[in-house]
């Protein structure tokens, strides 16, 4: 697997991505793996435009797209951007949800939408790896779909969610820009956090795990997984609003004495 890099204007550098197909003379390369709404762990989305453009690269290379949608319904503000299975005119798009994030945690359930000939050799892998789907969550999700109002339960979920998701952004926007830099999403379960130059980036992450504040570092979301030790990754679905509070100001410590640190050293 090799990861594709963003540009300062663009969620996907195209230039670098043409490059690489071009290259590959042998046909080495057979899919793309793309999370185009609330990527985790950044929280974008690519644009429309973003969207047309992969896909179209796709097709002058004759390459297949995973377009892995486990957050997409949950949406908090802004318009929906149509999803790149919806461009698709020649079933190269296989479409990827999961149930895990809009109908409970543990429900490891999730679904895809591909051509028939994509999806009779993938049910034959799925047969290979472990048989078949797990037969009860099957049959809890058809009754929680047929017996109850499921989209009443996402609405839900948004609303839940979507007031931690404000809390979380409220309470970083209250740390000083000289510290932290991070993106504000328009959905889904994370937001990513980038340290500025001048904290000790060490030091951060030593003052957070003393006091038990828990983040995923940069560098364990990362393909190469070097390069990101200076980003970290916020969940705001799971913690309490208390925790939410109490947490960023844990962060805001750790950062305030990591820039000091930095000072010292």
């Amino acid at each position: 697997a090799e990861g594709i890099p963003k540009t300062a204007t663009a969620n996907i550098d195209f230039d670098y991505l043409e490059k690489r197909l071009m290259e590959d003379v042998n046909k080495r390369i057979k899919l793309l793996y793309l999370i185009p709404t609330f990527q985790n762990p950044l929280g974008t989305s690519l644009t429309l435009e973003e969207r047309k453009t992969v896909y179209a690269l796709a097709k002058k290379y004759d390459v297949v797209i995973i377009e892995d949608d486990p957050y997409g319904e949950l949406q908090y503000t802004g318009e929906v951007t149509p999803r790149i299975k919806s461009l698709d005119e020649d079933g190269r798009v296989i479409y990827v949800g999961s149930f895990s994030k809009i109908l409970a945690p543990s429900t490891r359930m999730g679904f895809m939408i591909a051509s028939s000939e994509i999806l009779e050799k993938v049910i034959v892998l799925k047969q290979v790896a472990d048989s078949h789907t797990n037969n009860y969550w099957q049959w809890v999700l058809l009754g929680f779909i047929k017996d109850y109002d499921f989209e009443g339960h996402v609405a839900f979920l948004k609303d839940y969610y979507g007031q931690k998701f404000q809390l979380m952004v409220d309470k970083l926007n209250e740390i000083p820009s000289e510290y932290i830099d991070f993106v504000v999403p328009t959905g889904g379960y994370f937001i990513n956090c980038q340290l500025k130059e001048g904290v000790d980036i060490d030091a951060f992450y030593q003052y957070l795990a003393d006091r038990h504040v828990v983040v995923i570092q940069g560098n364990v979301m990362s393909v190469d997984h070097v390069g990101f030790e200076d980003n970290f990754r916020l969940n705001f679905t799971r913690p309490s609003t208390e925790d939410i509070e109490k947490g960023i100001e844990v962060i805001k410590e750790a950062l305030i004495a990591a820039k000091k640190q930095s000072i010292i050293i």
